[in-house]
């Protein structure tokens, strides 16, 4: 999957030819009506293994604004092929489960806009 998101943004970057910023990250979210779940585990230190990641895109465009997307995905290594787009969620609601903020000096109108946006660039 990183490979596939890897390969589909480096299209949309190379296609456009505009400043972009990419923001990747770990999430560790609980599943809902599991509050006894436990992280998985690695290493004698035992650290937590994400349960997900998340991705978000933004690149200049024609028009002097922004595009930009997010997408969460899970930490899974079964190998299957995924449809991408099913993984894209507005910008916000990575806020919200990884608690950081994300463009924090954009006017909040136009961030609100690009926050809110859930059509992928490619």
């Amino acid at each position: 999957m990183w490979h596939d998101i890897e390969r589909r943004v480096r299209d949309v970057v190379s296609a456009r030819q505009q400043p972009v910023f990419i923001i990747a990250g770990p999430l560790f979210i609980v599943p809902e009506g599991n509050p006894d779940f436990e992280f998985n585990t690695i290493g004698d230190g035992q650290i937590s293994v994400p349960t997900h990641f998340f991705r978000i895109v933004a690149i200049a465009n024609e028009y002097q604004g922004v595009d930009a997307f997010g997408l969460i995905a899970p930490n899974d290594e079964d190998g299957e092929e995924l449809d991408l787009n099913s993984y894209i969620v507005p910008i916000s609601e990575i806020e919200k489960i990884s608690g950081l903020k994300f463009f924090p000096f954009l006017d909040p109108q136009l961030a609100a806009i690009i926050k809110n946006n859930l059509e992928p660039l490619w």
